[in-house]
């Protein structure tokens, strides 16, 4: 009778460790299922994120590729919001010319200017551009607190922005562009936007 007894306790024992499995399973089976609802109730929340913004419209640029510019770059507006004035750079097909307002005798190397009444058309001298150095030099005569650059770019002279860009900033300028149709220059108080150059 003792052997009989111990005989089922031995069948009851593993009874008991079967159904021990079976609880551990479904327990850890229901932890599954509630981590589940609880990733899929969260993941709804993720959706209310701000969403990426529309491109924003193209702007005017040269016909040829922007060039690779820094963040310091400053687009026209910018620049004319700026408590400096400007400098102007004609950058064409065959070179750099600068002009400005009040240095006179600089545009007339560069340029021959007509008197149009209440503004001035500047027709750049074919061959006469400015090099590396003597553009280091004409900006060296201006101070870098008071005034910037602005290069009035023409689609045929976007290749030489990367060099005024760089020497610019070298010398201490902030610097912007802005595109220009054609040649001559035409400085005068009803510019685009106010600056001067039509």
């Amino acid at each position: 009778m003792g052997v009989k007894r111990q005989a089922r306790r031995r069948s009851g024992g593993a009874e008991l460790s079967f159904d021990s499995l079976i609880d551990v399973f479904m327990n850890v089976l229901g932890v599954l299922m509630i981590t589940a609802v609880v990733l899929a109730l969260a993941t709804p929340g993720q959706q209310s994120r701000p969403q990426p913004q529309a491109p924003s419209p193209p702007r005017s640029t040269p016909a040829e590729p922007e060039p690779d510019v820094p963040a310091v770059r400053l687009s026209l507006p910018q620049v004319q919001n700026a408590s400096t004035r400007p400098l102007y750079l004609l950058i064409t097909g065959d070179g750099i010319r600068p002009f400005s307002t009040d240095d006179l005798e600089t545009v007339d190397r560069y340029f021959v200017s007509r008197d149009l009444g209440s503004s001035l058309e500047l027709q750049p001298i074919p061959g006469r551009v400015m090099g590396e150095a003597e553009l280091r030099s004409w900006l060296r005569q201006h101070d870098s607190g008071l005034r910037h650059v602005t290069a009035a770019i023409t689609p045929e002279g976007i290749r030489y922005y990367r060099q005024v860009r760089t020497i610019a900033a070298e010398e201490g300028f902030r610097s912007g562009w802005l595109n220009h149709q054609g040649d001559s220059v035409i400085l005068g108080s009803s510019g685009r936007t106010g600056s001067l150059v039509q």
